[in-house]
């Protein structure tokens, strides 16, 4: 078979189990452990976000197959070729292919294998092939987390939209979701990033927003369908200026990819603060004398913070910031460190426990033939199956079946419960918040259990 043949075959299993098997019985296929390698790998970067236009015309330079094709892309990951020279070697790449390979070394390009299989199956066929993109979670709302947390600390807001990730990298900008799945800003965001960060390669690391012509932030369905577009490559230059991402960190590339920077949390956010200020002063200034649209002035934007002496401040300002709806906050340690796992020294203020589980089927509504009724949903093992119809809007509901199945869906729950005949693990009052199209795979319950407040 193909890897083009193999790919579409993923694409139409809906089963991880399936998955895993019909990868385990092509684990001796070169050609697709390099494309998942090179799909995946969150290290591995290209410095091109858009795929140009090309035409498959025919054999010129003799890339007969995907081997060659793929290995034709080394000199963009090594940065031999950047700019308009990189994107003119893809073009000629793509236009020697077949149409079939051509998909294929644009997924790669994108960053995203499009196939519901991601980090945590490839890596159980070739071990350590793709790690997962580095990312810091915060711990769940506990005594004993709370805890760890020294005074003074720093609250900050809890956005309300989607995690991002904004490499600059040799003078080069990606933008990524928090599964490495690269983001098309059509450049939205490279000039500022590049005034910012100059000739330094640094991760900035913020959550994606969408603002409305007022300036106003959109609800997070609508704003997260927005970024979920660019996600998928179909996003507009219109809508892409009006993403802002709100920052709360900044790192190192080198620290970044290796998973960790000793730089304490105050002198980061503090040159955070320093860079990004300027930035919105400079729009500001720019806004009053030209009257900019609010969607066209600062991109990048501090998160809303204040340094706390107290659990009781920090609970009063928690409570601020939900009375105004904001989704909840996190409070930080000052001295705490940046490693890719799950931080001590950052920990949730949240009323609801969230939860990323399979869609594996659906049920149809008891009034309305034709809408669904609820979603069936699983964690990755199974552990926990739960239906929920609880937060689909009309709208939701009428969508076909195909919309949902097999996608990441997040929920929002109070706790996770046990039946008492049965044992089987669920949760109490899930609600359906959105599908999570910069996921490939669901939590499983260890996951789940790590980031609930009720142990």
């Amino acid at each position: 078979m193909t890897v083009y043949s193999i790919i579409k075959e993923f694409e139409n299993t809906p089963g991880t189990n399936d998955k895993l098997a019909i990868l385990k019985s092509h684990a001796g296929n070169s050609d697709l452990k390099e494309f998942f390698r090179l799909a995946l790998h969150p290290q591995i970067l290209f410095g091109i976000n858009k795929i140009p236009e090309f035409s498959t015309n025919g054999i010129q330079y003799g890339w007969r197959n995907l081997t060659s094709a793929m290995a034709e892309l080394n000199v963009l990951i090594t940065r031999e070729l950047t700019g308009n020279a990189a994107i003119d070697h893809l073009r000629m790449v793509l236009s020697n292919i077949s149409p079939a390979n051509a998909d294929l070394i644009s997924r790669i390009i994108k960053k995203d294998p499009n196939c519901k299989v991601g980090h945590k199956l490839v890596n159980k066929v070739w071990k350590k092939l793709a790690p997962e993109a580095p990312y810091m979670r915060c711990s769940s709302a506990n005594d004993k987390n709370y805890d760890r947390i020294n005074f003074p600390a720093i609250v900050q807001k809890k956005a309300n939209g989607l995690f991002l990730n904004i490499i600059h990298l040799n003078g080069e900008v990606t933008v990524e979701s928090r599964n490495g799945n690269v983001v098309e800003m059509h450049g939205a965001l490279d000039d500022d990033v590049k005034s910012l960060l100059q000739d330094r390669n640094f991760v900035l690391m913020g959550e994606g927003l969408v603002l409305d012509d007022d300036g106003k932030f959109l609800d997070r369905k609508t704003g997260n369908g927005i970024i979920n577009k660019a996600i998928q490559g179909t996003i507009t230059p219109e809508e892409a200026s009006r993403i802002v991402v709100e920052c709360w960190d900044v790192v190192k590339y080198d620290h970044w990819a290796s998973g960790k920077s000793n730089t304490t949390y105050d002198k980061r956010f503090s040159m955070l603060e320093t860079i990004i200020r300027q930035l919105e002063l400079f729009y500001s200034m720019e806004a009053e004398r030209n009257d900019i649209r609010p969607h066209r002035r600062a991109k990048l934007r501090v998160i809303e913070s204040k340094t706390v002496m107290s659990f009781d401040e920090a609970n009063t300002y928690y409570k601020e910031l939900l009375a105004r709806g904001e989704e909840g906050a996190v409070i930080k340690n000052l001295n705490g460190i940046w490693k890719n796992h799950t931080s001590p020294n950052q920990v949730k203020m949240k009323v609801k426990d969230p939860a990323d589980l399979l869609c594996v089927g659906t049920t149809e509504h008891t009034k309305q033939p034709g809408w669904i009724g609820a979603l069936v949903l699983e964690s990755s093992d199974g552990v926990i199956k739960v239906k929920t119809g609880s937060g689909l809007t009309e709208a939701d509901r009428q969508k076909s079946p195909d919309y949902y199945i097999g996608k990441i869906i997040e929920v929002e729950y109070n706790e996770i419960t046990d039946d008492k005949k049965t044992k089987q693990k669920s949760l109490f009052l899930p609600i359906y918040v959105d599908v999570r199209f910069d996921k490939t795979e669901a939590d499983d319950y260890k996951t789940i259990l790590e980031r609930s407040c009720v142990k």
